[in-house]
């Protein structure tokens, strides 16, 4: 019982810590207005948090690959094209919509593989060439090994209005064919 409490609590504060880390002030009616799913958790606080995750990234169609999320959309682009072997660089893009923002005080973490060529693994905000409420850009060096090659990743953030949004956002750029 004493567990369930304090977990009950710990997952209060949580909640109420993310939404007080937003900067901007809330629209009014957030999912009232049909813009998106209704929050998916309520906390004891009052405070609501959602998740959104897009899965597993799609195998890749291309050198850029579009993907929307719950208020916000994420582009991952080969920025020119890829010698085979020789370095090129993917820029990741995401965009807040909706009235919604990118949180500035929760983490942002971009994961990243590549298959048949050499990436950094994991960036960080402090890693994105630009950082607002309404984007966070990272253009990404890549060094191409061989033919078929292509980058996955996964992107994880929060976007806020009334309530935070946590989401992972994943995708799939092909480099050289």
């Amino acid at each position: 019982m004493l567990v369930r409490t304090f977990i009950g609590r710990s997952l209060a504060f949580v909640a109420l810590v993310s939404l007080a880390a937003c900067k901007k002030n809330p629209p009014e009616a957030n999912h009232s207005n049909g813009n998106g799913p209704a929050p998916q958790a309520a906390s004891d606080s009052g405070v609501t948090v959602a998740a959104a995750d897009t899965g597993v990234a799609q195998a890749p169609a291309g050198p850029r690959a579009e993907v929307p999320g719950e208020h916000c959309a994420l582009t991952a682009a080969l920025t020119s094209p890829a010698a085979v072997p020789g370095p090129t660089t993917v820029e990741v893009q995401l965009d807040a919509k909706d009235g919604f923002h990118i949180n500035e005080l929760d983490e942002v973490q971009l994961q990243l593989e590549g298959s048949n060529a050499t990436v950094r693994a994991e960036l960080a905000r402090t890693d994105a060439t630009e950082s607002t409420q309404d984007k966070i850009k990272f253009v990404v060096p890549v060094q191409v090994a061989a033919a078929g090659a292509g980058v996955r990743g996964r992107l994880r953030f929060s976007v806020c209005a009334s309530v935070c949004v946590r989401q992972r956002l994943a995708f799939n750029v092909a480099l050289a064919q």
